[in-house]
């Protein structure tokens, strides 16, 4: 989880994507959160796309088979969804070049949280 006030967690990195127009960023949230006692979270801007990054570190799936990433996911305001997705890189960690998308999540029902489960075997 997001419990230490460290963030992002050692070894993960935030950064903007291409077509990235907002001074929004990834931030810790405290005031909502499924499990624990935090969660990450990023802030609508009202004026533009916010196109940003949030990465874990790099985490070697060679030897495993049937990989599976779950995490819990919610829409404060549903009706502004714009794009939500998991994306994956095999090269860098902070170049939003080098990643291709696993998959959309999608919106959630607003103020709900859902579980996804994102295949990554691949």
């Amino acid at each position: 989880g997001f419990e230490s006030v460290t963030f992002p967690p050692t070894n993960w990195a935030r950064f903007a994507g291409p077509g990235n127009g907002s001074a929004e960023d990834w931030q810790r949230q405290t005031n909502q959160s499924h499990s624990g006692s935090a969660s990450a979270g990023i802030e609508y801007d009202g004026s533009n796309t916010v196109d940003r990054f949030l990465a874990t570190s790099q985490l070697d799936l060679s030897q495993v088979s049937n990989t599976q990433l779950e995490f819990w996911h919610r829409d404060n305001w549903a009706s502004y969804y714009n794009y939500h997705g998991v994306w994956a890189s095999t090269a860098s960690q902070t170049n939003p070049g080098d990643y291709s998308e696993v998959v959309e999540t999608g919106p959630t029902a607003e103020d709900s949280w859902e579980v996804y489960n994102v295949d990554l075997s691949a």
